[in-house]
């Protein structure tokens, strides 16, 4: 899909050679990262098998998309996770194909697409990331309609407060605010 964004908007570059694509009169960044490691092999995800559009944010402060990719690929750990984009302030990052599962919440894999969110402590950051999620979120609604925008907490079965941003200590808005946020 990430080449048909290509073909749409005008994507067309490779990881960390960002092509800038502009969508109602606004320029965003938009990464190919799709040559992450990913330890659970390529099992399908099938486009009418999505139910939900889960949106997380990463937890840790103030580091960036193009650090979680580097993660990605070099912690020997991070194998045992993956999601389809990660988003910050500058741009949109795609680190897996969405013709496959993410590893992003037990129990959803095999039924969602994944965003995550960068976490900054400086809140024009946030919200330029919350924004820049919301554009790629809003290109996955087209593909999934079917899909409905969550919050990890939303479908965790252990009730996860995520993303942090919105349900932790420092929260900048509301569940409500931010499900508003996505559906507009």
């Amino acid at each position: 899909y990430y080449y048909d964004m290509a073909k749409n908007y005008g994507v067309y570059s490779g990881c960390f050679n960002g092509g800038k694509t502009v969508i109602a009169n606004k320029t965003y960044n938009f990464f190919d990262c799709r040559n992450v490691k990913y330890g659970y092999g390529n099992v399908e995800l099938k486009q009418e098998d999505v139910k939900y559009i889960i949106v997380h944010g990463t937890g840790n402060v103030n580091v960036d998309a193009k650090s979680h990719i580097k993660w990605l690929n070099d912690d020997s750990a991070s194998g045992q996770c993956a999601t389809h984009f990660y988003v910050d302030d500058i741009g949109i990052y795609q680190a897996l194909d969405l013709n496959l599962v993410s590893w992003n919440c037990k129990g959803r894999n095999n039924e969602s697409v994944s965003v995550e969110i960068c976490t900054y402590s400086n809140h024009t950051k946030q919200m330029q990331s919350i924004h820049n999620a919301k554009v790629v979120v809003d290109i996955l609604k087209k593909k999934y309609p079917q899909a409905k925008v969550v919050t990890h907490k939303l479908v965790s079965d252990y009730g996860k407060k995520c993303p942090d941003f919105v349900y932790g200590d420092k929260a900048i808005m509301t569940e409500d605010e931010f499900l508003k946020y996505f559906e507009n």
